[in-house]
Order: C-alpha cells, then sequence, then structure tokens
C-alpha cells in the first residue's frame, strides 16, 4: 500500500510520541556514557517506539512536507531514526567495546574512553608522546 500523506492531527501524535523517545535516548546516551550503566541498551526503546522509525510512517511524513520548516524538521527526524534503528545494534556493539577497553599507560590500566582526557591533563611530555602511542596502537588493534 503506497504512503500517504499524514494529517495535521497524525503529525502532532507523531510529534508528542517523538519527544518521549528523544528523552528515553537521551537518558540511556547519559547514563551509559556518564559510566552510571554498563549496557547500553537501544533496541528496547526503539522497539518501544517502532512506528516512529518505519518507513512507510517515515515516507508519509515526506508527503507531508508543504514547505514549512516544522514538517520538514520533523521529516529529517524521522529519516534519522530511520537510520538510527537500522544501524542501533552497530552502535551497541561499538559502545560495548569502548567500555571494555584498557590500555596500558606507563604501567597503569586506564579505561580506552579515559585516554583522552588523561592525554589533556598529562604533565610530562614523555608521558604524552606515551599515551599517544598506546591509543594509537590499541585503535589500529581492533
Amino acid at each position: 500500500m503506497p504512503a500517504t500523506p499524514l494529517s495535521d492531527r497524525e503529525l502532532d501524535a507523531y510529534r508528542e510520541q517523538a519527544d518521549r523517545f528523544i528523552a528515553e535516548l537521551d537518558e540511556e546516551f547519559y547514563l551509559h556514557y556518564a559510566g552510571l550503566k554498563d549496557t547500553f541498551d537501544l533496541t528496547p526503546i526503539y522497539e518501544r517506539h517502532k512506528n516512529l522509525t518505519e518507513l512507510d510512517q517515515v515516507q508519509s511524513i515526506g508527503l507531508a512536507v508543504n514547505g514549512g520548516a516544522r514538517v520538514r524538521e520533523l521529516w529529517r527526524f524521522a529519516c534519522e531514526g530511520y537510520f538510527g534503528d537500522l544501524t542501533r545494534d552497530h552502535a551497541e556493539k561499538l559502545a560495548e567495546l569502548e567500555s571494555d577497553l584498557t590500555v596500558s599507560i606507563d604501567g597503569e590500566e586506564i579505561p580506552y574512553r579515559m585516554v583522552r582526557p588523561r592525554l589533556r591533563t598529562s604533565r610530562t611530555a614523555t608521558s604524552g608522546a606515551s599515551s599517544t602511542r598506546v591509543r594509537t596502537r590499541c585503535s589500529t588493534s581492533r
């Protein structure tokens, strides 16, 4: 069945659900990347809001674009959500890998995500050069 443009009422309902979806994603990103949660669980969020990222829905929003910025931005959001859904498994795996990796700098094991702050706060050129070598070695070995 070909997509048909969404009505103003349907677009408003989509916007409301999109706000909840974004809030849940923001919370998940915060909890994981702040180190408050070991896992990065996008799948349950995308499944709860599955209709936001379905291709037919995205196309219907695209057909509703009428030259105004509001609907066009909603369509952009829908397109990004569609691609986000396609790549969420990769994002989860990458986040897990980053949270599990450690590097050894001058005999000290440091979580991968702390390498950059360590480089910034490095006081000696030797330690900074060593940190750079370790980070480069870590990124090329994966």
